[in-house]
């Protein structure tokens, strides 16, 4: 005679903040329903576990004299549950934790508890991809922030280059005298200023120092803007002359700052096309804002959404 093998689809341990659940999948060669090994673990911390547990489970199963510490539902609709009572030792004037089988859950309040815990699964997943991100996020913050530096400078000066290529083209005429000249030193200034790395440096904050106080010399049409109309101005690139040399690569290039203009206006329109959303089920976003998982970690509910 055939046994029926009981499988559990889903178990929570309250005591080790843990949820397994099985997999299953389709057999492409008989059609069946098999399942998957090991399925997956989601854990979970103290905050969601007791805020779960204090506003989403009905009282039947748990309460402060009762309290859930294990649930398992089986594929057949069968369940164990495992909670624990405080109890007294009159003899010895002292109390315990008790733990002990609960079977007076009846079929249906089974598959409901089942269901919630489905839905706290999902909770608990969203959470831990906000964590993971948020710990990627610090991660390149502080492992890449050096690289970071040097390469946005060195891409600032690649940008004022190639942004600049057309003004010392054979075919554009001055539209001043001297002006390809003046750009011709401008990019061979800009070119041939070494970049210091953070390998030159004898600590983290002397490199700092650095990439905040380099300078980029200003374009020939910045410089002609700041002295139009004066008498006798600074020699062009006069490194004594502390307005030629600024902070910013926007505020060194009238052809990068029109780039840059350009760039958010495209930047702003395909973020207005496209959005981080991401789709929930109603209950899922429901038992999140339940649980206040945003006191977890930081959440922007505007990138949440419901399928209609």
């Amino acid at each position: 005679m055939a046994l029926n093998i009981r499988t559990p689809l889903l178990e929570i341990d309250f005591l080790n903040k843990i949820i397994n659940q099985e997999r299953r999948y389709i057999d492409q060669d008989t059609g069946t329903i098999k399942v998957f090994p090991g399925g997956r673990r989601v854990s979970f911390d103290d905050t969601a576990s007791e805020r779960f547990l204090a506003a989403a489970i009905d009282p039947f199963w748990h309460s402060a004299k009762d309290q859930l510490d294990f649930f398992q539902y089986n594929d057949d609709g069968t369940y164990f549950c495992q909670r624990k009572k405080l109890k007294t030792d009159f003899t010895t004037n002292t109390q315990y934790q008790a733990t002990y089988q609960f079977v007076d859950g009846t079929a249906d309040q089974a598959k409901q508890l089942y269901d919630q815990i489905k839905i706290f699964l999902e909770v608990s997943d969203q959470v831990k991809n906000l964590k993971v991100e948020a710990l990627v996020e610090d991660v390149d913050k502080e492992v890449l922030l050096y690289e970071k530096r040097y390469l946005k400078l060195k891409r600032q000066k690649n940008s004022l280059l190639e942004l600049s290529d057309w003004r010392i083209l054979p075919d554009v005429a001055d539209s001043y005298e001297g002006e390809k000249d003046m750009w011709i030193a401008w990019r061979s200034r800009v070119r041939t200023d070494v970049l210091k790395s953070p390998d030159d440096f004898d600590s983290g904050l002397d490199y700092f120092k650095y990439t905040y106080e380099y300078r980029f010399p200003v374009d020939p049409n910045v410089y002609r803007n700041l002295y139009d109309g004066v008498d006798n101005p600074p020699a062009y690139l006069d490194a004594n002359d502390t307005d030629q040399w600024v902070y910013h690569d926007i505020e060194a290039s009238t052809d990068f700052r029109n780039q840059r203009e350009q760039t958010m206006y495209n930047l702003a329109r395909s973020r207005a096309k496209i959005s981080p959303k991401r789709e929930v089920d109603a209950k899922v976003l429901e038992m999140m804002k339940l649980l206040k998982v945003d006191d977890i970690i930081p959440i922007d509910w505007n990138i949440y959404y419901v399928p209609e």
